[in-house]
């Protein structure tokens, strides 16, 4: 007799497995409910791309196949092929006694709320950034996000998102805040200043991270504070212009790009670096803005100050003289003088390294985050 298909209480849905960009979602589909969890998803990423997979069931809804391909099966599925969607996704969670499902990003959750309804399990949506930003201004996703008032729960990552999707009509009773935990898990330890000051930027290069900015105000830095490095890893949109500022700059010596790396070289580079660096803004072009940046976060859980914008909820996390020192969006003196002030105060660094590590075990591990989850969605750990 075969055997059973494996339950699994939890089943995430998101458009992507393995983007290396989605820490986050790795976490959720490995370890809030470890063994537990299923995955519904458009595709895997590409196999030279893939970051990471799923070891439990999933039910990929477009497969690996060329753009064109991906493009006619979606319109398919969106139209005539949608109530066949619908009852496959139904079969999936039925046959691995799926109770809660965990959609990552609200526009994609108001996309499949009707075949989740359908197939009665407990829905929560997950809003993160662009959908609870640049998606807002658009009144037929205002209009859309309404739908978003009959599900069991939204999970936003910082206060500020909060208060936006309840200014457009979601009842304030279905959201909750929960950040993205910190996956960094090192042990506090006293951190000494090497022959050079290292600074560390991560994220991927589009606008709302403008990482060109980051290396113009460090440039500006390096003017009084020349003993001084930044290594920015991510890669994205913005490369060929983050370029293009190194060699404009002549700071090629002491930026370097490291383009996209995986999660294990970032905490290697963090547990070297001295503060952590950050200029979040406004999408000056889409609207697009940072829910909480995990790697803000991560930086703190391993230690280091940051340098960043009061941005979204970079100020849930980020307690200014306390953890860090934040600057407004393009102030770029400001942020140049706030590197060169932790340059200059080897024990203001450090003390602000302590609090940041102290403030993320404290509220911002991914530990909190996975307890919190579950409560929310009413699953055993």
């Amino acid at each position: 007799m075969p055997n059973s298909p494996k339950a699994t209480p939890l089943c995430i849905l998101t458009p992507v497995i393995g983007q290396a960009s989605e820490t986050f979602v790795r976490g959720h589909v490995e370890e809030v409910l470890s063994g537990g969890t299923s995955v519904v998803c458009l595709r895997r990423q590409t196999a030279s791309k893939r970051a990471w997979d799923a070891s439990g069931p999933v039910l990929e809804l477009e497969g690996d196949a060329p753009k064109w391909v991906r493009l006619w099966r979606r319109i398919y599925r969106l139209t005539l092929g949608k109530a066949a969607e619908a009852k496959k996704i139904a079969r999936f969670l039925k046959e691995h006694q799926v109770e809660a499902v965990m959609v990552e990003y609200l526009d994609v959750t108001w996309r499949y709320l009707p075949a989740l309804k359908a197939a009665g399990v407990r829905v929560y949506g997950r809003g993160l950034g662009y959908d609870v930003s640049s998606y807002l201004k658009d009144p037929k996703w205002v209009e859309r996000y309404q739908a978003l008032n009959a599900i069991d729960g939204i999970f936003v990552v910082s206060s500020h998102l909060k208060d936006r999707l309840v200014k457009v009509g979601i009842k304030d009773s279905i959201i909750e805040t929960i950040p993205c935990g910190s996956h960094y898990r090192a042990e506090w330890r006293e951190r000494t200043r090497g022959p050079e000051f290292r600074l560390v930027a991560v994220g991927r290069l589009v606008g709302k991270k403008a990482p060109h900015l980051t290396i113009e105000a460090v440039s500006m830095a390096l003017k009084t504070c020349p003993n001084m490095r930044l290594d920015l890893v991510g890669y994205g949109a913005l490369m060929s212009e983050c370029l293009a500022a190194v060699e404009r700059l002549g700071v090629g010596s002491q930026v370097t790009l490291h383009g996209a790396k995986p999660h294990t070289f970032v905490g290697e580079l963090m547990a070297k670096a001295d503060l952590f660096v950050q200029h979040s803004r406004v999408d000056p072009e889409t609207g697009d803005e940072e829910g909480l940046p995990v790697a803000v976060l991560e930086a703190m859980s391993m230690g280091l100050p940051v340098v960043s914008t009061r941005h979204a909820g970079i100020m849930d996390a980020v307690v200014e003289g306390k953890t860090g020192i934040l600057v407004d969006e393009g102030d770029l003196s400001g942020m140049a003088a706030a590197i060169e002030r932790l340059y200059n105060s080897q024990q203001e660094c450090l003390t602000m390294g302590k609090a940041g590590y102290e403030r993320v075990q404290a509220g911002f591990s991914f530990e909190v985050e996975r307890r919190r989850l579950l409560e929310c969605m009413g699953l055993d750990s």
